[in-house]
């Protein structure tokens, strides 16, 4: 049996949009936004006997989801 639902998105929450009558999610749409950037987690890479290392500090955007990545030496 297939469910038919004339969706009504809400507001974008962790990047998605969720209907508000069957609760299915969809990516939110790219939008011009004034981002807020808060730090989501960090990333190390690096060798065991090598000298290079880096460290890769992660972004996410509190209003539209959208992930920045900015490289530390």
């Amino acid at each position: 049996m297939i469910n038919f639902c004339f969706h009504k998105f809400g507001k974008v929450e962790n990047g998605y949009q969720y209907c508000q009558k069957c609760g299915i999610a969809v990516a939110a749409p790219k939008i011009n936004c004034n981002h807020k950037w808060e730090f989501a987690y960090e990333q190390g890479v690096g060798t065991i006997f090598g000298n290079t290392y880096k460290r890769i500090m992660v972004y996410r955007c509190v209003h539209c989801g959208e992930i920045k990545r900015e490289e530390l030496k």
